[in-house]
């Protein structure tokens, strides 16, 4: 027997196939250098899995300078009430000199699942329209569906699920962190003043439609404690203050903090 097309059958065999499905995740659907999936654990966890080709990233809910957000349609679900797409913490992307916020390589957005009926199994179905990009964004798109069985259950892609939620920032007042984050005016916008443990938190801003805000790389100003500049770059024409603006932080412990900005000062 030729021994280099048996290699080739077995590699063929070993590697993940595109389209192949596992327990507990839909098939994948391939789209423009990427693919993305559905994988669930239990009935009311599940999450929206995206793999990426080398070199590209996909983006947060706010993508900054470059890029487009992930839409979910859930509109061809059963015994669905309700699906709550959540965000991990992105990564600060540096594209062509604009800074993005989004993903490399692969990321899983968990989902928080409502059933109608708790008593019976959801069929899960998902539109998703994404950015795919490198030196240009190409738009993506994606269609899987999953059946997640009524009760709870543990399976294979519990771990998975599990580290993608601990990376979804907890919710957190300025008010209730007290001295470690504060927030003053300034010229440009305001000054953020953070105290963390361990590496350096990246800061990232948000602001209603009609607003747009960016945070700085953060600057050290002594032990655990850093400061992060925010810029005003766009407001209405008859802006309303305080602003209601989010701020996440990084970290092992990432958080999301509403904030009442004053007008810059």
């Amino acid at each position: 027997m030729n021994s280099a097309p048996a290699a080739l059958l077995a590699l063929l065999l070993s590697a993940p196939s595109a389209f192949a499905a596992a327990a507990n995740a839909s098939d994948w659907s391939v789209s423009t250098r990427s693919r993305a999936r559905l994988v669930a654990d239990g009935s009311t966890t599940a999450g929206v899995e995206i793999r990426l080709a080398p070199g590209f990233v996909t983006y947060w809910r706010t993508p900054g300078a470059a890029g487009v957000p992930p839409r979910f349609d859930f509109a061809g679900s059963t015994n669905l009430a309700a699906a709550a797409p959540l965000y991990p913490v992105p990564n600060r992307l540096d594209e062509a000199g604009l800074t993005a916020f989004g993903y490399t390589d692969t990321v899983t957005f968990p989902i928080v699942v409502t059933p109608a009926d708790r008593g019976k199994p959801v069929t899960l179905a998902i539109k998703l329209d994404y950015g795919v990009c490198k030196d240009i964004c190409i738009p993506a798109q994606a269609k899987a569906a999953l059946t997640l069985p009524a009760g709870v259950s543990v399976g294979p892609f519990a771990p998975a699920l599990a580290a993608a939620r601990a990376r979804v920032p907890g919710s957190a007042t300025a008010s209730a962190l007290g001295a470690a984050f504060a927030v003053k005016p300034s010229p440009a916008g305001w000054t953020v003043e953070v105290t963390a443990a361990g590496a350096p938190p990246d800061l990232f801003a948000e602001a209603p439609d009609g607003w747009w805000i960016e945070a700085s790389k953060p600057t050290p100003l002594g032990p655990s404690r850093y400061a992060y500049e925010v810029a005003l770059k766009q407001k209405p024409n008859k802006p309303a203050w305080p602003l209601a603006a989010t701020f996440t932080l990084s970290g092992d412990a990432p958080r999301e903090i509403a904030v009442a900005l004053p007008p810059p000062g």
